[in-house]
């Protein structure tokens, strides 16, 4: 679907733009360090969660073993009493 436009609406816009477009310049090189910055925030939130999550996994992993190496050391003992 094309959009029709008029000679003064091409006109219009190219006067506007021609005033602002200092405005929009800054505008859009301000966008780049904000870009950066969120980029950076949200790789830095990710490594945290991928640690901590590592971390639970870990422990919890640890945790296990411990828990079947003192059940098997229980299932031993009481083998021996029969």
């Amino acid at each position: 679907m094309l959009i029709r436009l008029d000679h003064a609406l091409i006109v219009r816009l190219r006067d506007h733009l021609r005033r602002m477009g200092l405005a929009y310049l800054v505008l859009l090189i301000t966008f780049i360090p904000a870009g950066i910055a969120f980029y950076r925030a949200r790789s830095n939130v990710h490594s945290k969660e991928a640690y901590r999550f590592n971390s639970i996994v870990s422990d919890s992993t640890a945790l296990l073993e411990r828990r079947f190496n003192e059940t098997v050391q229980v299932l031993e003992g009481i083998r021996g009493l029969f």
